[in-house]
């Protein structure tokens, strides 16, 4: 009858270990490969501009927000200084012809995001216009299905000729 304790003990560290195992080995690799948080602004609304907001902010990230989309703005007059623009309002309609509840604008840093609580229903593709004070830039082409900006507008690899991913750089206003 002493069996019991050693099966107890058996079923809770299974039970552990599966518990464990529940995170995604490809986003917790991508996740690591953004390095370590910066000491300045640290985290909140203006860390990490230009990085894919949203690989840490899903469910199965390691932030305790989740967003639907995310991303930076940088200023026109000098794109090399890669400086955030406040004050751009993101317009975004789906597929279903929805849009994110309430204006969407850039912080200080030039990050912006939609929380998945404010456009729970997103349908890729979407389209996005960004506008400010009258000067309006219209993406082209659709967002098929990466809800982090800098997943496809970050700079290029430098020394890379073939960026599979075909990065097209930052987005400027």
């Amino acid at each position: 009858m002493r069996a019991a304790p050693y099966l107890t003990l058996l079923a809770t560290l299974a039970l552990a270990a599966s518990a464990a195992s529940c995170t995604d080995p490809v986003i917790d690799e991508a996740i690591a490969k953004l390095g370590d948080e910066p000491a300045s602004p640290g985290p909140g609304p203006n860390h990490r501009p230009n990085q894919p907001c949203v690989l840490c902010h899903q469910p199965a990230g390691t932030a305790n927000s989740h967003f639907a989309v995310a991303g930076t703005i940088y200023d026109v007059a000098d794109p090399k200084a890669a400086k955030g623009v406040e004050g751009v309002q993101i317009l975004m309609v789906d597929a279903a012809g929805t849009s994110p509840r309430g204006n969407v604008f850039t912080n200080k840093s030039g990050n912006f995001f939609v929380r998945d609580t404010d456009w729970p229903d997103l349908q890729f593709p979407f389209h996005v216009k960004i506008n400010k004070d009258g000067n309006n830039k219209l993406m082209t082409s659709h967002v098929g299905r990466e809800p982090s900006c800098a997943g496809c507008h970050r700079d290029p690899v430098k020394g890379v000729s073939n960026d599979r991913f075909g990065a097209v750089g930052r987005v400027h206003l």
